[in-house]
C-alpha cells in the first residue's frame, strides 16, 4: 500500500508548487518544457519501469501489477506529450505578442 493513501486528503492538494493558480501551473509547465526535452522524459520513465520490472520486488510481483505499470507508463508519456504541446504553444503565443 502505498504511503500516500494513508493521508489521502494531504496529498490531494498542491504542496510543492506556490500556489494552485492556473498561471503558476502554466509558467512551471513552459519552463519544465524549457528546461527538459520529451525524449528525456520518455527516456527517465522508461528506466524506472525497466528498474521496477527486472528487479526483485514485491510492488510489481504479479502480473497485473506489472500490467498496471505499463499502462501507467503509456499515460504518462502521453500526459508528457499534452505537456509539450501546451508549453510549446504558450511560449510561441508570448514571442508572437
Amino acid at each position: 500500500m502505498s504511503p500516500h493513501s494513508k493521508r489521502s486528503e494531504l496529498f490531494n492538494q498542491v504542496l510543492i508548487l506556490e500556489d494552485a493558480s492556473p498561471q503558476t501551473a502554466i509558467e512551471y509547465l513552459k519552463n519544465f518544457a524549457v528546461d527538459y526535452r520529451l525524449d528525456e522524459c520518455r527516456s527517465f520513465f522508461w528506466s524506472m519501469v525497466e528498474t521496477c520490472l527486472t528487479t526483485e520486488n514485491n510492488g510489481f510481483s504479479e502480473p497485473g501489477d506489472r500490467a498496471d505499470l505499463l499502462l501507467k507508463n503509456c499515460h504518462f508519456q502521453k500526459l508528457f506529450e499534452a505537456l509539450f504541446i501546451m508549453a510549446d504553444h504558450w511560449n510561441n503565443q508570448q514571442t508572437a505578442i
